[in-house]
């Protein structure tokens, strides 16, 4: 299945994220103010991502979270939806999404 550039951006936010690499941070006293604005980098994105994604109904964050953050496993939407249904819902969900995220400043 093609992605669609929505999902892409999409899963460019949920790898930032759930990147190991995102809570390391340098140890040495010299980098001080390094570790500071990464800190606060770090929170404002955080609730960015949390913020968009509560914002959604049930069934977005359903779509939201087994795509993009959890993965739960391929095909996971067929008992529930229908194919037309389900690239509904997650254009749906990938628009909302994004546009709250992006709608809300640092």
């Amino acid at each position: 299945m093609e992605q669609t550039i929505l999902e892409l951006k999409i899963r460019h936010i949920a790898k930032k994220y759930l990147s190991h690499n995102f809570y390391s941070y340098p140890s040495q006293k010299a980098q001080s103010h390094i570790l500071r604005f990464d800190f606060i980098f770090h929170s404002s994105f955080q609730r960015k991502v949390e913020l968009a994604f509560n914002s959604l109904s049930s069934p977005l964050k359903i779509i939201i979270n087994n795509e993009f953050f959890y993965q739960d496993y391929p095909g996971w939407w067929k008992k529930k939806y229908s194919k037309k249904k389900y690239q509904k819902l997650k254009r749906k969900a990938c628009t909302l999404f994004l546009e709250v995220f992006y709608e809300v400043s640092y």
